[in-house]
């Protein structure tokens, strides 16, 4: 049974780039801050840091507070985050989170954007008390459309990879609704749609998703890595491999003209590991699974977002045929799961691979039983292709039992 093609969609969690930056009020700083801001749209952080460490500096020997400094505290967070340095990003948040208390600004954004942090980190619950309080802060105030839209679409995000696909479908659809009103980009959202369309197999509809994410963002001029790396997932699992390969190579190009470090880059090269697995070309795999390794360890990730690059490397060396590897990548894939509160797709393909691994090595016992725990994990997630692979192999190997 080979279930390498359901493990395609590596790092679901930080696929979607959720972020509010693009919703927050920009505050009317001197030049420094200009000059940061120049410097982040030509892609050269460390000198956009520089800048705004500088505008901070200068407000600090001000005596200023409240929203000045907040934002500027947002824009060095930004830096941070897109450097791959989730807690300097989270630290900043933070601090931006005490200026907007301390001015009485409504919190719903550095909320959010905190919230953002903890989802990177595989933290789901936490990043859901702090969408929460984003929602309630926002709500009090009668702010609706973008800002309103980006917490529902983080909740309905969180939920997702909970696999609590029904409330994840509710959320998003609110979102929509938010971003329609400000005339604004449904991108981000048509891609998160997809993802729940792909991860339960429909993969027309979510092709479909996923082309109206990238038209949108073509639109808008943003960045199209995250949309072609998604169209390529489904290429993938289509097994159309050298169409794959081409969009997850856009998607690197991307990544690399606007600097991304760190997780995001991680799972570029995560998609590459896979797609050489496939390919059975296990030295590139194995190559591209280290560079991902390396990524997200520079980042400090750990939970369900660790446990789907060890699934994966699991998964390599189950095609590989190096069965007892194969079997300590898995298990550890399932360690990390168990840091983060996630049912659903990702841990069903690790059950399913430690279950094959064990059929292969003749322990048709646990064999059954892995099988069993996929089951109810796809069953969960809406995945009946499948469930339906693992409940043929439990009634062939009860025969072999008899």
């Amino acid at each position: 049974m080979n279930n390498s093609k359901f493990f395609l969609f590596a790092f679901p969690i930080l696929m979607i780039v959720i972020c509010s930056c693009s919703s927050v009020q920009k505050s009317v700083v001197p030049d420094k801050n200009a000059k940061g801001d120049w410097y982040r749209r030509k892609g050269d952080r460390d000198k956009a840091l520089e800048y705004y460490l500088l505008s901070l500096a200068q407000y600090k020997k001000e005596g200023e507070t409240g929203l000045k400094v907040g934002n500027t505290y947002y824009w060095i967070a930004e830096v941070y985050y897109d450097k791959g340095d989730l807690q300097k990003a989270l630290n900043y948040y933070t601090l931006m989170l005490a200026e907007y208390k301390r001015g009485g600004y409504n919190t719903g954004i550095p909320y959010n954007n905190i919230g953002l942090v903890y989802i990177d980190q595989g933290k789901l619950d936490k990043a859901l008390v702090y969408y929460n309080r984003s929602l309630k802060e926002l709500k009090k105030d009668g702010l609706t459309g973008v800002n309103l839209g980006n917490t529902y679409n983080n909740i309905g995000f969180a939920f997702m990879q909970k696999g609590e696909i029904e409330k994840a479908f509710d959320y998003y659809n609110l979102a929509l609704d938010e971003y329609k009103k400000d005339g604004v980009s449904c991108a981000n959202t048509y891609n998160n749609i997809g993802h729940i369309y792909f991860i339960q197999e429909k993969l027309d509809k979510a092709l479909e998703y996923y082309s109206l994410s990238l038209k949108e963002k073509k639109k808008a001029g943003t960045s199209l890595r995250i949309s072609y790396a998604s169209i390529g997932t489904v290429h993938e699992k289509k097994g159309d491999l050298d169409k794959a390969l081409k969009y997850y190579a856009l998607s690197l190009e991307e990544d690399q003209k606007a600097g991304i470090a760190g997780v995001k880059k991680g799972i570029t090269y995560n998609y590459l590991g896979n797609l050489y697995t496939k390919k059975g070309e296990f030295d590139k795999a194995f190559y591209y699974y280290s560079l991902s390794l390396k990524e997200c360890q520079k980042a400090g990730v750990t939970g369900v977002d660790l446990g789907v690059l060890y699934g994966c490397m699991g998964n390599a060396f189950l095609k590989k045929g190096d069965l007892d590897e194969a079997l300590r990548y898995s298990t550890m894939a399932l360690e990390e799961y168990k840091k983060s509160v996630v049912k659903g797709k990702n841990p069903g393909v690790v059950y399913s691979n430690i279950a094959e691994a064990y059929e292969r090595k003749g322990n048709i016992g646990d064999a059954i039983e892995y099988y069993k725990k996929a089951i109810d994990e796809f069953k969960f997630a809406g995945s009946n292709d499948s469930m339906k692979s693992c409940e043929n192999a439990i009634k062939r190997l009860s025969g072999r039992m008899d």
